[in-house]
């Protein structure tokens, strides 16, 4: 006997099988919500407009953003901090330039180095104070200067009191010995100016004695210049 059947059963046959072994029929497949009625499947109405399309044109859909050029801006909160992974990190193998040496120096070294910065700053004279001239070199400048103007004087009357006109015959009535003074006065004052700065007055004075002793003795050696005053 052929268990297969001869012929496929029709939906009825088969709903009349199940009623007899009694399984219920399965429900009808409900409609989920997601799917909507299509525009095809929707009845036609008289006089319904066509709807637009929905194709809108790129240049209005989507306007393009103007970029600004890029531009410093000035704020303080706007700028910000540079990250450290953004700079880059130099290897101990660099050869960058360093104040802090290699290695530390003795004290011998330190030693030698200060002294050479100390000579280099007193060679340069930066740290040369102002200083004074010594007494004995200032009198000697005084001593040369009014001996020298009162030289013609004191021959003079030398000579007077020992009625000997030699010695002021010799140094020409006082005026050779004036003019050698008076140089030498020169002399002791040009050294005063330079090296002591804080006795240039006695240099400038010793200078006004000398210039007048000099006016002086010309005008009385030269008998043609004793009226042109």
């Amino acid at each position: 006997m052929n268990p297969l059947p001869l012929r496929k059963k029709s939906p009825e046959e088969l709903a009349k099988l199940r009623q007899t072994f009694g399984i219920l029929p399965s429900p009808p497949a409900a409609q989920t919500p997601d799917e909507r009625p299509s525009l095809a499947s929707a009845p036609k109405r008289m006089g319904a407009l066509p709807l637009p399309s929905a194709k809108i044109p790129a240049d209005v859909a989507a306007p393009q953003r103007q970029l600004r050029p890029p531009s410093r801006s000035f704020k303080r909160s706007e700028h910000r901090p540079k990250l450290e992974a953004d700079t880059p990190s130099l290897t101990a193998t660099d050869a960058t330039p360093s104040p802090l040496p290699l290695r530390r120096h003795s004290a011998q070294e330190l030693a030698h180095a200060r002294r050479h910065d100390a000579l280099a700053v007193i060679s340069r004279g930066a740290y040369q104070l102002p200083t004074a001239a010594h007494p004995v070199l200032l009198v000697c400048g005084y001593l040369l200067a009014c001996g020298g103007a009162a030289a013609p004087t004191l021959l003079d009357g030398l000579s007077r009191l020992t009625g000997s006109y030699t010695l002021a015959m010799a140094w020409s009535q006082g005026y050779h010995l004036l003019t050698a003074c008076t140089l030498a006065a020169l002399v002791v004052a040009a050294v005063i100016y330079a090296r002591n700065s804080l006795s240039r007055h006695h240099a400038a004075f010793i200078a006004i004695i000398v210039f007048f002793a000099l006016v002086f003795s010309v005008i009385h050696y030269f008998s043609q210049l004793r009226h042109a005053t």
